[in-house]
């Protein structure tokens, strides 16, 4: 699950799973990082489910009861519809001033018509846009149906990161946060960018990435 996500506090390499049994011949699962052997000596293996649990749980808190957003294009408008509508009803009127005996007012009609169309056609265009639009679950309740496969694809997608040291050395992880550029309906969110987290003898940096950007306030939303 933290596979790609998660990495050491020291030397900034990834994480990898490894196991061993335990003195009852228990399966003992853990993190630990890739030059732990080598050349990263503080790094300490950590308990895959206690970091896990750390990071999930942390997450929930921090973000479970906002709304999840995605991204969808909002077309735009050349008035190419409105003027294709003046075009047809220029056209119609020509038609009837020429094989009705000519229509009542028929210039003044026909002037009103092209003033429309230049006017319109000299509007400017608006283009497409990307905007996140509600979703109507929350993130909780996306999480607690996704099975460990989507969540972590998610978490990569949105770059949120974890960084583990021992507690003892807690201030060797660089605290950052990223600033949000893609806007939701509703922006205003009362959530951190970066958590800081114990997870038994060890600190847990988790940098939110761009969650921020992808959720907004779930207040008509039930999970």
């Amino acid at each position: 699950m933290l596979l790609e996500v998660g990495f050491c506090g020291y030397c900034g390499a990834p994480l990898y799973r490894a196991g061993s049994k335990d003195r009852q011949g228990r399966d003992y699962p853990y993190y630990l990082c890739k030059y732990a052997k080598t050349t990263c000596k503080p790094s300490r293996s950590i308990d895959k489910d206690g970091l896990e649990n750390a990071v999930f749980g942390n997450l929930l808190s921090a973000v479970g009861d906002c709304e999840l957003t995605e991204k969808r294009v909002i077309a735009g408008d050349d008035h190419s519809a409105i003027l294709m509508k003046i075009g047809h009803e220029i056209t119609d009127l020509t038609a009837q001033n020429f094989t009705r005996g000519g229509v009542s007012d028929f210039h003044a009609k026909m002037a009103v018509l092209q003033a429309e169309y230049e006017r319109i056609s000299a509007m400017p265009k608006e283009p497409p846009v990307i905007r996140r639009v509600s979703t109507g679950k929350t993130f909780r309740s996306w999480w607690e149906s996704a099975d460990d496969d989507l969540r972590h694809a998610y978490l990569k997608d949105a770059d949120v990161t974890v960084r583990v040291v021992l507690a003892e050395h807690a201030d060797k992880i660089m605290l950052s946060g990223r600033s949000t550029t893609d806007k939701a309906e509703n922006p205003a969110l009362d959530i951190p960018l970066s958590i800081l987290t114990e997870a038994g003898k060890f600190a847990v940096h988790i940098d939110l990435g761009t969650l921020a950007e992808q959720l907004q306030h779930a207040s008509a939303v039930t999970a």
